[in-house]
């Protein structure tokens, strides 16, 4: 039991793209096995079809259900988004569909890239912190972008990301956290605005950055 898979994210595309019956059949069927303690639903969808949420009703029941059996079994249920700026927000939607999850004692939190040109700059970063603050989503990572072909124009540099943190740092109210990645061999983990920025360097992005 020591080694028991405890967490589990339910990703790999988007569960918007699920259909009400298969979302239900692999959130029961997780909730099933003992040692599963945590799921986490991710989805982009909040941000780029929220209304997925407040028209799909059969989805939300299943989704219900979900949560409702979650909360029996004394398990817990949240919904990890991705939004990376803070027009990617349509307020009117997204804030009807934060209500729905939110009545159901689901915690919604947010996992940003750090991109360059996008949301690299203090204020863009601290506009989207509180814009996800006013809906009711926490600001949990702030990642720097993979080591993906064809994207180098959207990377930024670790000097970047420092300077971000020590830039937006005391401005608004923060949570400190430490995480460490098993996959990684190196780890720098800081605190901006009221997010987490996770910092990774694996062995073979040296050799990426030779092909880039």
């Amino acid at each position: 039991m020591l080694f028991a898979i405890r967490d589990v994210v339910v990703s790999g595309g988007d569960v918007f793209q699920l259909t009400p019956s298969m979302l239900f059949f692999i959130g029961e069927n997780l909730l099933n096995i003992h040692h599963v303690r945590r799921l986490r639903f991710a989805t982009k969808g909040l941000s780029v079809l929220p209304m997925k949420i407040t028209s799909d009703h059969l989805w939300m029941e299943s989704f219900e259900k979900i949560v409702c059996k979650a909360q029996k079994l004394g398990k817990h249920v949240c919904v990890h988004t991705h939004i990376n700026h803070a027009n990617e927000i349509s307020s009117d939607f997204t804030y009807r569909a934060m209500e729905m999850i939110q009545d159901l004692g689901v915690v919604v939190r947010n996992q940003t890239v750090l991109l360059n040109g996008v949301n690299d700059h203090p204020n863009r970063m601290l506009d989207l912190q509180e814009s996800l603050g006013e809906i009711g989503i926490e600001p949990y990572y702030v990642y720097l972008g993979d080591m993906i072909p064809g994207s180098e124009n959207l990377r930024t540099s670790l000097q970047k990301l420092l300077l971000l943190e020590k830039e937006t740092r005391g401005t608004t109210t923060t949570i400190t956290a430490t995480t460490t990645t098993a996959t990684t061999t190196t780890t720098i983990s800081t605190t901006i605005a009221k997010s987490l920025i996770h910092f990774a360097t694996r062995s073979e992005f040296a050799e990426k950055e030779k092909m880039i």
